[in-house]
């Protein structure tokens, strides 16, 4: 339902999460080898101050705190780490006549971080503002231009521009405009900024106090072409390609010696390629079937060098698919991940192998008046692969969650 002033919403969660896994690599005769526990903590809310046709003011926040426990009893490990987060986000818009919309975000967040692996607590504050202008003087086109303004711990300001273009042909009164009416196109270009994490700067051993923040130019473009043949079957296709160049990259890399990984900048990278998506939903009585495909082809390349190399842990091509299937108060489906070879090493020398991972899944949901309960349960990875991501960190094998949700007044 819509938001009127003064409205305000209010979400806990709170959870925890044991897994154990053998590192069957490292020693097979150890089982339960490597274990990880995790605990959270979350609160968000959402209050809007002003809320009118031409004029807005919006207030979200967020906190968080999490602990985390890595055990390794063959190698004597058992590294803990504490960390709250405190962010806000305030958001105001004015539109005008002439079709002319001015707004700004204002994010400003505070991060403490303890653990076993940083010498001393560590404070931050990350700041970040965005203007943006867009006209809307038609609906067939819309033009944005926005800056960003970044800063960490009131020091350095960082500029961040960027502008985007849409054509929207079904908005359209022509003919030629409904015989385009499946179709939208959006392209844009803008820098882009990434800050070095706690990790990234203070884990010991291997954090970079020095690391630069990442800096990026991108290009991207979306075709989406949607179609509905009846009232029972519809089906949409996204094709997203897109360009970057990157200075100062932030990478972590193993030692050849000592195994150990370091924290450190890029030069100079570029990562180009595309991601396509196609969902289709059939739908009948009190009955639906649905499938969706999503894929993605990468280059990233370190051009820091005379000779070009595949920058490290980046696969080269992802799929996932699910098919899931609903019928009256129950649900579920199917899920498959496929990740291609991602090489370990800087001279492309040596890779881990390609992906393979099936999931199922089941659910029960019921209405209560006007609240919703849910019952579902997931058994991830049901053929038990062996994998890796990273070389030397085995995933959890065969593993299943049940949950159970309440939602008031859905």
């Amino acid at each position: 339902m819509p938001l009127k002033k003064g409205d305000f919403r209010l979400s806990f969660w709170a959870g925890s999460q044991f897994n154990e896994s053998p590192a069957s690599l490292l020693s097979p005769q150890l089982p339960g080898n490597e274990s990880q526990t995790s605990r959270f903590i979350r609160l968000s809310g959402f209050l809007p101050i002003i809320s009118t046709g031409n004029a807005g003011l919006q207030m979200r926040f967020f906190f968080s705190a999490d602990t985390f426990l890595y055990v390794n009893k063959q190698l004597a490990i058992s590294d803990g780490t504490a960390t709250q987060s405190f962010a806000m986000r305030w958001n105001g818009f004015i539109r005008t006549s002439g079709g002319h919309e001015f707004s700004a975000e204002y994010y400003p967040g505070f991060n403490r971080v303890a653990s076993a692996n940083f010498d001393n607590i560590v404070f931050c504050t990350d700041q970040r503002l965005r203007l943006k202008y867009q006209l809307n003087r038609t609906e067939v086109f819309k033009i944005s231009f926005w800056n960003h303004f970044l800063n960490r711990d009131f020091e350095n300001v960082f500029l961040l521009p960027g502008a985007s273009v849409g054509f929207i042909p079904r908005n359209m009164s022509s003919k030629a405009g409904q015989r385009l009416k499946w179709l939208s196109v959006y392209a844009g270009l803008a820098r882009n900024m990434r800050m070095p994490t706690m990790n990234d700067l203070y884990w010991a051993p291997g954090g970079n106090p020095d690391l630069k923040p990442e800096d990026a130019w991108m290009a991207d473009m979306t075709v989406f072409a949607s179609f509905a043949e009846n009232k029972c079957f519809k089906w949409d296709v996204k094709w997203m390609p897109y360009y970057s160049t990157t200075t100062n990259l932030i990478r972590w890399t193993p030692d050849s010696l000592s195994s150990q990984w370091n924290a450190s900048n890029v030069a100079e990278s570029r990562q180009y390629g595309f991601e396509a998506t196609a969902t289709a939903t059939f739908q009948w009585s009190k009955n639906s079937l649905s499938g969706s495909l999503n894929a993605a082809r990468v280059f990233a390349e370190d051009v820091s060098g005379t000779e070009i190399k595949t920058l490290i842990y980046v696969p080269d091509k992802t799929m996932n698919a699910v098919l899931s299937i609903r019928h009256g108060i129950w649900s579920g489906g199917y899920e498959f991940h496929y990740t291609g070879k991602r090489f370990t090493d800087g001279d492309n020398d040596r890779y881990m192998p390609e992906i393979f991972l099936h999931d199922v899944f089941v659910c029960v949901s019921r209405n209560l008046g006007s609240n919703k309960l849910s019952l579902s349960a997931r058994l991830n990875n049901f053929m038990n692969a062996d994998y890796q991501y990273i070389a030397w960190y085995p995933m959890p094998r065969r593993n299943f969650y049940v949950t159970l949700k309440w939602n008031w007044n859905e």
